[in-house]
């Protein structure tokens, strides 16, 4: 079986739909349907089953599916690993990143990234550090930049940036007049968190144990899925955010919130670089370099 063909099945696979698939791969319906029923000859075994709903896998339909994730990025590793010999960069990145990172870190470097290298595709998705973990262990990117605490024996964590977390409020807030604040005084006041399965919530929460407090016993008010709606609801309530510095930089430059200290310390934390263990292919290698050394300047 060839790549177009794994890729194809691939496609139908994961979209679950015929159509959605040959919009993608730019080729006619019945021609999704004819090299289907070609792999499935090939291989003397039914794929994919049809009903009303869309398509669904079979029992062998699952096993090539979970083969063609592996085999799929093994050709994307040989041919930017291939496009290195020449010294000319190309080849596809997929890449996994928090959404701290995501939003306020990686845009400029990507940019900066793709000027000097403009024959590589870059693809960024945006995930909570415990989905980027879960895409790694799939293969179904190349590379994540998370925020949260290394924790998974399967992966390799290589530092990427220092960073810090604040607790803050809005400049309307009936608190913003606070300097600082101990946790034994914010259980009392209402708390605007990430979602579980963050790196902030999970770094702020190891901050806590560290100083013999749990989450249960302080007043979350909300949960919100990125920062931004963290800052937005804020800005219409009494309440405190915990939040990545590097996403309050603008806001507390022109005194829209206020940093309020924690007597107990700072809550300091690391992003980091995360793939599969073994030796990334060499893009990565070069992409997480060219990255760092923009980092140090």
């Amino acid at each position: 079986m060839n790549e177009f063909k794994l890729l194809l099945f691939y496609k139908v696979a994961s979209e679950g739909n015929f159509s959605k698939a040959a919009e993608e791969l730019l080729i006619s319906q019945p021609a999704v349907s004819k090299q289907i029923q070609s792999i499935e000859t090939e291989l003397g075994i039914k794929l994919l089953d049809r009903d009303k709903t869309g398509v669904s896998m079979t029992p062998g339909g699952k096993i090539l599916f979970e083969h063609s994730v592996q085999i799929l990025s093994q050709y994307t590793k040989l041919r930017n690993d291939l496009s290195l010999l020449t010294e000319q960069l190309s080849g596809e990145l997929t890449i996994g990143a928090s959404t701290t990172i995501a939003q306020y870190v990686l845009p400029p470097l990507l940019a900066q990234f793709q000027r000097a290298n403009p024959s590589i595709k870059i693809t960024l998705i945006n995930e909570n550090t415990e989905t980027i973990e879960a895409l790694l262990q799939k293969n179904k990117i190349s590379l994540g930049i998370i925020e949260g605490l290394p924790k998974s024996s399967t992966l390799k964590y290589t530092l990427f940036k220092k960073d810090e977390l604040v607790l803050l409020t809005h400049k309307s807030s009936k608190y913003s007049r606070i300097e600082s604040c101990s946790l034994e005084k914010l259980k009392q006041i209402d708390l605007v968190l990430r979602e579980k399965g963050s790196g902030t919530l999970e770094v702020f929460e190891n901050f806590l144990l560290q100083h013999k407090c749990n989450l249960k016993d302080f007043k979350v008010l909300i949960q919100l899925g990125s920062t931004e709606s963290i800052k937005l609801f804020l800005k219409h309530t009494d309440a405190m955010g915990v939040i990545s510095v590097h996403a309050m930089t603008e806001s507390i430059a022109n005194e829209e919130f206020r940093v309020i200290e924690i007597d107990e310390g700072r809550i300091n934390r690391n992003f980091y670089f995360v793939h599969t263990k073994g030796t990334p292919d060499k893009l990565v290698k070069k992409f997480m370099s060219y990255i760092k050394n923009k980092i140090r300047m």
